[in-house]
């Protein structure tokens, strides 16, 4: 993954902000996915509800892109590399959601808030090791303060007493796949647009999820509309938030759209203050605060977007 060509790109480049556009939509559906996850959980257990949302998912990608091929219909040189990485944005996506469903389950809440908002230094980590990618001064700035924002709200949460290690390591694990996937979703996006992207994944993630069924218990098919009415939320979130999330990748880098994704425990926690008549904390506040200053200058930095 060492041979890609990149550009910088300044702010209010067109190509930019449809980017941004693309990253905003996502930014706001995406974090409906946890509501309905909780909906589903009253009939079937977690593995159940991740294999049924790549399932349904992948059938709507596969009738929308059958006969979709690289978008210049020219046939990539190394057709080999490009099968690994579609195979390999899959494989990174499942990895990422069951290691994370297994964290939850092993170690606190709070920690593993607080490790997967380590998810943009990790991304700058392995794009600077196996991308040689350099990073302007005003970027990281804008890293570093917003990581450090979400950081102080989750560390509120986190504990030591009696945590179990291998919960921990299940969380680190998440937040590297997760991490490895905005990188390869971020390559693919050179040759094939989001919806392909997206059915690989789906593909990936049903194959390698249907021998897991049963793991967690034996509430594997809904029983009622309620329960069926959950999956379907999830697959139209997915579709459109996941869809346009991979869409910006075309001219946002996957460095950009990891820190911006720091605000996402915000918006959820304002869309329970708003319509949960939820109590923020004035830490929030001051965080989201902290936050937002970093994402900012991340964003009017000069970016850096795959051309080849």
């Amino acid at each position: 993954m060492s041979d890609r060509a990149e550009v910088e790109q300044p702010f209010l480049l067109p190509t930019k902000l449809t980017g941004i556009v693309s990253l905003a939509i996502a930014f706001l559906v995406l974090p409906l996915g946890p509501i309905c996850v909780r909906w589903s959980l009253q009939e079937i257990d977690p593995i159940a509800t991740i294999f049924y949302r790549f399932f349904f998912a992948g059938m709507v990608c596969t009738a929308s892109n059958f006969w979709t091929v690289r978008q210049d219909g020219e046939t990539h040189g190394n057709s080999r590399k490009i099968i690994g990485l579609l195979l390999g944005v899959g494989v990174c996506d499942v990895a990422n959601q069951l290691f994370w469903v297994w964290s939850i389950e092993r170690t606190y809440i709070g920690n593993c808030s607080f490790i997967n908002s380590l998810t943009p230094i990790l991304v700058a980590l392995l794009a600077w090791l196996f991308l040689r990618r350099s990073f302007e001064p005003r970027f990281l700035m804008g890293m570093a303060i917003a990581v450090g924002g979400a950081m102080a709200i989750a560390i509120g949460d986190i504990q030591f007493v009696g945590t179990k290690l291998q919960g921990d390591i299940f969380a680190l694990i998440s937040a590297t796949c997760r991490a490895a996937y905005f990188l390869i979703a971020e390559r693919l996006r050179v040759y094939f647009n989001a919806g392909y992207i997206l059915f690989w994944s789906c593909l990936s993630g049903s194959v390698l999820l249907f021998p897991l069924l049963g793991l967690g218990g034996d509430r594997l098919i809904p029983q009622s509309s309620s329960g069926w009415g959950a999956i379907a939320c999830l697959v139209v979130i997915f579709l459109i938030g996941r869809g346009m999330l991979v869409n910006s990748l075309k001219s946002l880098s996957s460095n950009v759209v990891t820190v911006v994704f720091l605000l996402e425990h915000f918006l959820v926690a304002i869309q329970g203050w708003l319509i949960l008549s939820e109590t923020l904390r004035l830490s929030e506040w001051l965080s989201f605060a902290i936050v937002a200053v970093g994402v900012y200058l991340a964003l009017s930095s000069r970016d850096r977007a795959v051309t080849e």
